[in-house]
Parts: C-alpha cells; structure tokens; sequence
C-alpha cells in the first residue's frame, strides 16, 4: 500500500482537476511522495525546513496539508511551518482564513500548532475575531490538554491587551474551573499574566 493510500490521499484527482497533464502530474507526485515522507517520518527540524527551503514549490500543499484532518501530517504540517515561515509571512496570507476555520474538530496536539502558526500572521479585523472566538472554545474545554489552551490563552490575551474595552473578560477567563485543570506551572504563568492585565 502506498503512503498515499495510508493516507487517504488521491493525488491523481486532485492534480488532474488542477489541469495538469500526465508529465506535471508525475512530477509533482514525486514531489508529494517526497514531501509526505518528510513530514511522516520522525526527521529533525532542521531537515524539515531545509527540505521546504530547497523545495519551496511545495509550499502550498503544505499549507493544505496543515488545515487537512490527516493525522499525523496536518500537525506536523503545521510544526514545518511555523519554523519556516517568518512572521507574517506573505506568502501565508491567502491561507489564513482556511487555518482558522480547520481548528475545529483537530486533535489537541494539531489545534496547538494551528493557534502557534496562525498567532504568527498579522490578522484582519473579521480574522482576528474569528481567531479570539475559536481560541475562547479551546481555552474553554478544560479537558484538552495544558499546552494547547496555554497558546489559546496566549492569543486571547494579545487581542485583550489590545482592546481595552473587552478587560471585563478577563474576569470570565480567570475562574477558577478554568484554571484548576492546567499544570502547577502553566496555571502559575497564566495567573501572573491575568494579574498584570488585571492592573493595566
């Protein structure tokens, strides 16, 4: 069986509705079989993005693969792409509403690694707001693990350092149940930040 059969991906649909012919498909199946084996097989960071920065033709696949349900290659999709992609990276940008809708439904882990990649980009109005409400659900459910609602809260925090008139959430995310499921640490860490926007 094909990794692409593992994964539930039909490349020769997708690259025939692209328009692409039997020689551009053969190529850039290559380049996706490539790809796929970076991304499945436990390689360093450091290969993950030299492969992207030798191969940038395939940063659009990336981008669909991170916003795609395909475990564990949206996840780690994402983890290529925060360490690749500098901030608010141009190249990005067409793709940022799509990641902010595929947080939904992820696996903690890949919900984590959306909410890093997308706190990179600079947001517009109607995004950041889709954004705070998707980071508000997470932060929400207690039973998701520390690191993932710690970058939900994270983001939320930005958005209320920057709007002032919205400092009476703080009170709503501060109680108690919210917090009595995270770590010693990390509910240590969030207090403090609670407590410096509490001042301001």
């Amino acid at each position: 069986m094909s990794l692409f059969s593992c994964l539930h991906i039909n490349w020769d649909i997708i690259l025939i509705a692209r328009g692409l012919n039997y020689s551009q498909r053969k190529i850039r199946k290559k380049q996706m079989n490539e790809l796929m084996h970076v991304l499945v097989d436990r390689v360093s960071k450091d290969r993950m993005v030299d492969y992207i920065k030798t191969h940038p033709e395939v940063l659009p696949r990336v981008l669909e693969l991170a916003a795609s349900n395909e475990v564990p290659v949206g996840w780690r999709a994402c983890w290529m792409l925060y360490h690749y992609l500098g901030k608010d990276d141009s190249r990005a940008r067409p793709s940022i509403t799509r990641l902010i809708a595929a947080i939904p439904g992820k696996i903690d882990g890949h919900q984590r690694e959306l909410i890093k990649l997308i706190s990179k980009m600079k947001l517009d109005d109607e995004q950041e707001g889709a954004m705070f409400d998707q980071c508000m659900n997470v932060w929400e459910s207690v039973k998701k693990i520390p690191s993932t609602r710690l970058m939900a809260f994270r983001f939320i925090m930005s958005v209320l350092q920057k709007y002032p008139e919205l400092i009476n959430e703080v009170n709503y995310i501060a109680q108690d149940h919210y917090l009595d499921s995270l770590s010693p640490a990390i509910r240590k860490s969030v207090s403090r930040q609670l407590e410096i926007l509490k001042v301001k």
